[in-house]
């Protein structure tokens, strides 16, 4: 039932915990959902203000106004999505479908400075061995990594790893679908990821994996999702908010087990995601690459 004279009203405190606990089950945040439940803030409160503020999501609405159409579009839009991935799931019965996904891990990092976790990360983001139980096993994909040391590892839907020494870059940016970038909370900087994000085509789509020590304080889902966006300066104006391709941002726990299992299933959305693109690109008579 529309309500157009709801546009405006905003959120009660009791209206926005029950949108806290609905949004507590999401497995992740994007580009449009930022901006249906992070509007721009009120000219009353300065970016420098919310950078002070102990933002958590019970109380980022009283920073940063949220109107009941956005709350319930914002819920609608992520329903349609997992019902949509769902459905795409389902659909799969061949690795040759929808043809080959390039996933490339950003950023390029030094992997002398790397702590042990640190490389064991990604390893293991380049190490999948075992995807039997997972819709992974009937997609086409393949997985670069590579470092400023020289190395690059790839892995792809034959689980087969492999290492080898490069000189310069492992081909373009540009020659990628998925741009996974992986973000350590310990020291977040977004100059890098800002730059990634202006150099991708519009055919590309990027992933942003924030990864948390797993012995790290106990927190909801939301109020890690709340904590990195600040970070990432989405409460400004931030070229994330305005950027022309989708992005998603996932948190994941550093644990070994917990990894494993949600960065399978970041790679399943990445793909979906590209695969879409494809296919809405072809609809509209445009050419994208397909690797």
């Amino acid at each position: 039932m529309s309500l157009p004279s709801w546009r405006y009203i905003i959120l009660s405190s009791q209206f926005s915990t029950v949108i806290y606990q609905h949004i507590n089950q999401w497995p992740w945040l994007d580009k449009r959902l930022c901006r249906l439940l992070f509007p721009q803030p009120s000219h009353s409160t300065s970016q420098d203000a919310l950078e002070e503020i102990p933002l958590t999501f019970e109380n980022v609405f009283e920073f940063i106004p949220l109107s009941i159409q956005n709350a319930f579009e914002a819920m609608r839009y992520q329903e349609k999505q997992m019902d949509s991935y769902s459905r795409f799931l389902s659909s799969l019965t061949g690795k040759n479908d929808h043809g080959t996904v390039y996933f490339r891990i950003m950023p390029n990092t030094n992997e002398v400075e790397m702590s042990p976790m640190e490389l064991l990360l990604r390893r293991k983001a380049t190490g999948i061995k075992d995807c039997r139980i997972s819709p992974l096993n009937k997609l086409s994909w393949r997985i670069i990594s590579s470092s400023v040391c020289g190395k690059i590892r790839e892995c792809d839907s034959s689980h087969e790893v492999g290492i080898k020494s490069f000189q310069g870059n492992p081909g373009k940016l540009q020659s990628y679908d998925c741009i996974i970038y992986l973000m350590d909370t310990r020291w977040m900087s977004n100059n890098d990821l800002i730059s990634t994000l202006e150099s991708l085509a519009p055919h590309q789509i990027l992933v942003i994996v924030v990864v948390e020590e797993s012995r790290k304080k106990k927190k909801c889902m939301v109020q890690r999702f709340v904590e990195t966006l600040r970070i990432l300066g989405v409460f400004g104006n931030s070229p994330l908010t305005s950027a022309p391709t989708n992005w998603r941002l996932w948190c994941i726990k550093r644990s070994r087990r917990k990894f494993i299992k949600k960065w399978f299933s970041v790679l399943q959305w990445g793909y979906y995601d590209v695969i879409c693109r494809r296919l809405e690109s072809s609809q509209n008579g445009r050419s994208i690459p397909t690797n």
